[in-house]
């Protein structure tokens, strides 16, 4: 999966309520693997989800937790 596959993609929840879309991924410079993606929630508001909180992608990016969890 490239990074164009992901960008832009809508986000939901655990309870499949919409969080908003992918903006960007956080990649670890000494593993070269990606550790979050963040997500646009909004205008202003964003959120760093880490990967291992993803349950899977697909046309949509579908989360393992509830939207009350994201910092």
């Amino acid at each position: 999966m490239n990074v164009t596959d992901v960008l832009g993609k809508k986000v939901l929840d655990k309870d499949a309520i919409s969080l908003g879309k992918v903006e960007d991924l956080v990649v670890n410079t000494s593993t070269w693997i990606v550790s979050h993606i963040v997500v646009k929630m909004g205008l202003i508001k964003k959120a760093s989800v880490a990967v291992d909180k993803i349950e899977k992608v697909g046309d949509e990016v579908f989360l393992n937790v509830a939207k009350d969890d994201l910092k």
